[in-house]
This record gives C-alpha cells, structure tokens and sequence, in this order.
C-alpha cells in the first residue's frame, strides 16, 4: 500500500513519520491518535490512493485504533454511503445523526461518556470515490478531518476488463 499523496493543514512533527509509514499500522495508528489529540485543533489530513483496497485498508486500520484506545473514548455515531444513513458498521449499531454536536450532553450515548464523536461518510459513484471521517470535540467550533480518495474502484477478483491472449495449456 502506497499513498499518492498525503497532505496535512497543520506542521506537524510527525507528519513525516506518518507519511513514511502510512502502509502499516504503526502508520495508521500514529495518524488515527494524532487526529485525537486535544492539541491538534482544526487538524485536516488528505489522503491519497491509487485503488479502493488500499483506502479500505487504512480506513479499518484507524477504526481498529479508535475502538482500542482507552486514553481519549471514540464513538463512532453513523456512517453514511452515497448519502444514505446505514444502520451498522462494522456490526456495531449506527445513529441516523450527522451533524456537529453542540450540547456537552450530546456526548453521553448509552450512559457512556465519550470524548470524541466520529461521523462517517462514503462516497462512491462515477464522480468521486472517498471517505470522510469527521471528528467532533467539545467546544471545538470545526471539526478536525481525515479525507481517503481513492482513484478507481476496480474489484481486485475481476479480470473480465482485460484481454488475455490464450497461451494455450502446459
């Protein structure tokens, strides 16, 4: 996995860190928690791919780090494909909700206390191919970013798009 192109809002010190290791899950996990961190207000990172498998595989890779890490509480609120509400992700119940909250209570769901809200979006169709991960923090008035295109949506099993010539049997 290669990202085309990384692009960050904010210097950052270990933006270099995060780029250079992108294709990994130390990569993803030094971008997942530097999105979180209370001292990366407004921070926006736009990520780059060649193909939708590897904008899948960083995508679940930060979700794996939000549901694991115990420091800051994530809670992914809903996810949105094509602008369509759907009502799991990753077999865990979503809201019908994509908007910034603005009520400190509006962070408590299910009697647990959360320190960031995650909105997810999906956009595949002939036009653009993304995703829009959005995070919310109290009392911050914009929320930070992470944005994954990917260029093409070529299933990897289809071979059907090609001309192979017959090469005959061994």
């Amino acid at each position: 996995m290669t990202a085309v192109q990384v692009v960050s809002n904010i210097k950052l010190k270990q933006f270099d860190m995060i780029h250079k290791h992108l294709n990994t899950p130390f990569g993803a996990s030094l971008l997942a928690i530097t999105i979180l961190d209370k001292n990366n207000r407004n921070l926006t990172f736009d990520i780059n791919f060649d193909i939708k498998y590897e904008a899948d595989t960083l995508f679940n890779e930060i979700l794996d780090v939000w549901e694991k890490y115990t420091p800051i509480k994530v809670y992914n609120r809903c996810y949105i494909l094509n602008g369509i509400f759907m009502n799991t992700l990753r077999d865990k119940k979503m809201r019908k909700v994509h908007k910034q909250p603005t009520l400190y209570e509006e962070y408590t769901i299910d009697d647990i206390k959360y320190d960031r809200i995650i909105d997810i979006e999906e956009i595949n169709n002939s036009d653009e191919h993304k995703y829009i991960l959005y995070i919310y923090r109290w009392s911050e008035l914009i929320p930070r970013k992470i944005t994954i295109h990917y260029k093409d949506d070529i299933d990897m099993a289809d071979f059907s798009q090609y001309d192979f010539e017959d090469v005959g049997s061994v």
